[in-house]
């Protein structure tokens, strides 16, 4: 037939009128190894159209491969001061095979990650640009988000100093910036200085 192994098999209807317009054949086919020579059969049945085999074959035509999705981007190799991080594809959808090429292109990209400074404050606006000017800003250390807990008008003020600034306008806590801060449950609580 021109195909290497059976993938799958059941038996039933797959098109009534064309399997009810044929004879049964073949009956009782029971085989000792996968080669035909060790197999026995009968050409008389005991058996309905409802008994028929549907059969897949996977064909030995050589298949060229073709690439996955890249998965989830690795881990940074670096909590601050820049690292690195892959994200990975593999050539198996489908796998080549029988002669067929191999998937053209690359299987890993790489990227920078993490390229804050470490030991550093910055400010970052909605969408995670950062922020030189007055407006308000999410405040980040390392890349990470900072707790209000136990912060005063005195920590606003030598946050800012630290990142350069001369004084606090104002602080907040909360989820204004929701989808950068989307793991953390904060309630909102304003406070000018």
């Amino acid at each position: 037939m021109g195909f290497e192994r059976q993938l799958s098999w059941r038996s039933g209807i797959l098109n009534q009128e064309l399997q009810y317009s044929k004879k049964i054949t073949l009956d009782d086919v029971s085989c000792k190894s996968n080669v035909w020579s060790s197999c026995n059969s009968s050409k008389q049945h005991n058996c309905d159209h409802t008994e028929d085999v549907l059969l897949a074959c996977e064909s030995a035509t050589p298949r060229a491969g073709g690439w996955t999705e890249y998965g989830k981007w690795s881990r940074c190799s670096a909590e601050c001061g820049g690292g690195n991080q892959s994200e990975i594809r593999t050539c198996t959808n489908p796998t080549p095979r029988y002669g067929g090429a191999d998937c053209v292109g690359e299987a890993v990209k790489t990227r920078a990650c993490n390229t804050f400074g470490c030991n550093e404050f910055t400010l970052v606006d909605a969408i995670g640009n950062k922020i030189e000017d007055d407006r308000e800003g999410l405040l980040l250390f390392e890349g990470g988000t900072v707790c209000n807990d136990k912060w005063t008008n005195n920590s606003a003020n030598a946050v800012c100093r630290k990142m350069g600034r001369h004084a606090a306008i104002s602080y907040r806590n909360g989820t204004v910036f929701k989808d950068l801060q989307i793991k953390l449950k904060i309630k909102t609580r304003q406070r000018g200085l």
